[in-house]
Parts: structure tokens; C-alpha cells; sequence
């Protein structure tokens, strides 16, 4: 099973420098309509999923489906979006990740 780093909403600018510089190491998580958009060219070999990033539940019914399919696990979770914080919290939380908890989220965006 190959471990990735789960990177959390993204764009799709960013996917390709981190490819770039770390390649088959990380698993995106976009927003679809980033992705629609996007001038650059989709990721390859299973390292990008794409989803409505603000139904939680089926971004994480998503994350799981593709980590089955492909034989993946996640080991981490960033976040570069501050949008996205959220949704990366409840993902760790899910995966049992260590990850800055919803509330502190909260607290430093207020």
C-alpha cells in the first residue's frame, strides 16, 4: 500500500508545483469547479481527487472510495487554503491524523 500525504483544497496551480517538486508523494483533494477551470493539466496516476469541498460528507465518502481503489493510505494532512481548513480538520479527524482542531481553526480566522 503506497502512503501520501493528503493535501486539501488545493488549486490546481499549486498541484502542479507540488508535483513537480515531490512527484507520486501526495493525493489532492480539489474543488471541482477549480478543476474545470484550470488552465493546467490534470494530475496522473490516481493523485487527484475532485468534489464539491463543501459537503464534508461526500468529500470523505470520495476520499475513501479512491484510497480503496487505488490501494492508497494517507500518513498526512496539509492545507494551503484557508478556506479549505475546515474540511482538512474533519478529514484528519476522520482518518485518526493529527491535525489543528476545528475549534483552534475557528478561533484564528475570527
Amino acid at each position: 500500500m503506497r502512503s501520501l500525504a493528503l493535501v486539501v483544497g488545493t488549486t490546481p496551480d499549486y498541484v502542479e508545483l507540488i508535483r513537480g517538486r515531490w512527484p507520486e508523494r501526495c493525493l489532492f483533494l480539489t474543488d471541482a469547479a477549480h478543476r474545470a477551470s484550470a488552465v493546467e493539466p490534470d494530475p496522473t496516476h490516481g493523485e487527484e481527487i475532485t468534489a464539491d469541498l463543501s459537503d464534508f460528507e461526500a468529500a470523505k465518502e470520495a476520499l475513501l472510495a479512491h484510497l480503496a481503489r487505488h490501494g492508497q493510505q494517507i500518513d498526512g494532512v496539509a492545507c494551503y487554503d484557508c478556506e479549505s481548513l475546515h474540511l482538512a480538520s474533519f478529514l484528519a479527524g476522520e482518518l485518526g491524523l493529527p491535525f489543528h482542531s476545528r475549534e483552534s481553526i475557528a478561533l484564528s480566522r475570527n
